[in-house]
């Protein structure tokens, strides 16, 4: 009888051990504490750890890779300063939602956003000619030499239970601690320049596929002919009165002894491709965005010949393999 009660007991207290080391096991982060380890590692600049929560998007690779880098130029210059305005943001846990239908955490986050002072120094650049609108890493810099805007944002974060992020459903929030710049991390800018003698060029600033604005510059020699000045406005007004009073479109001229240079920015973020079409400025079944690589074998085919750079950044590299 002894041996057996020794057996039960033993029985029980393995039971009892099993028990508690079950429920260690089952006692996870919850979306709060996920959200917060994701948002430490970003303010404390633990890049690796950061981006294995983030491993399914290859944009913060690019972003986080490059803050450490001692080659700051280009891009990776740009990734780092937007890293130094953006970790000192506050992050506050205002709500948790853990159920069967969703689970989230809710997130106030205090920081800084040069969303509008993006879009207003690449259209700057853009009014300044072709050399520097191409420049993008210039005038970004400049963008975030502003300071920004002060913002409070709410977002929610959703995490997986091992502690990643959601691929596509936290682009808000990626978003807001970066400053309003996840979008453009992966830039680029093409340039289809005509070689029929003319030198027209055409720019385009994208990211990944999607051209997020351009600039079209036109240039018409007098070739001999001599134009008075109103005939030269009259030209200027021919080219540029329909399109005049539309967001997202500027349009505007040059001249000089030597002929006109028309100019045509599109902001394709706020100007919407079928007010685009009905202008007469692309063709049909683009569908909501601008295909970079639609666009530039168009202008091939018409013969121009087209370079695209990354500015450093990996992006290009990235889509070859």
């Amino acid at each position: 009888m002894k041996k057996l009660k020794k057996i039960l007991l033993v029985t029980a207290m393995t039971a009892a051990m099993a028990v508690l080391t079950t429920g260690c096991s089952l006692k996870q982060p919850n979306e709060a504490e996920r959200a917060e380890n994701v948002i430490e590692a970003y303010q404390t600049g633990d890049y690796e750890k950061f981006k294995s929560y983030i491993k399914e998007d290859e944009r913060i690779g690019y972003f986080m890779d490059a803050l450490d880098d001692t080659n700051a130029d280009g891009m990776v210059e740009v990734y780092q300063k937007v890293y130094e305005l953006t970790k000192t943001a506050e992050f506050t846990v205002t709500e948790i939602k853990d159920d069967n239908t969703d689970e989230y955490a809710t997130v106030v986050i205090k920081t800084v956003d040069f969303t509008d002072a993006l879009r207003e120094a690449m259209e700057a650049a853009a009014m300044e000619g072709g050399d520097v609108y191409e420049d993008a890493p210039t005038w970004m810099m400049e963008a975030l030499s502003t300071g920004g805007e002060s913002v409070e944002i709410e977002v929610q974060v959703r995490t997986h239970s091992s502690g990643n992020l959601y691929d596509g459903f936290n682009d808000e929030f990626l978003a807001a601690i970066t400053g309003g710049f996840y979008d453009y991390i992966p830039a680029t800018m093409t340039t289809c320049t005509s070689t029929d003698g003319y030198n027209d060029k055409t720019y385009m600033f994208a990211t990944y596929d999607e051209v997020r604005s351009s600039l079209d510059v036109f240039n018409l020699p007098f070739e001999g002919v001599e134009y008075t000045e109103d005939e030269i406005n009259e030209i200027i007004d021919l080219y540029t009165s329909d399109y005049e009073g539309y967001d997202g479109l500027a349009v505007w001229a040059e001249s000089d002894e030597d002929g006109l240079v028309l100019y045509m920015y599109t902001d394709y973020d706020v100007i919407d491709t079928w007010t685009l079409e009905q202008l007469d400025l692309i063709t049909s079944g683009y569908g909501d965005t601008i295909s970079l690589q639609t666009s530039i074998s168009g202008y091939e085919s018409d013969g121009y010949e087209c370079e695209t750079t990354d500015f450093g950044s990996g992006v290009l590299s990235e889509d070859a393999e």
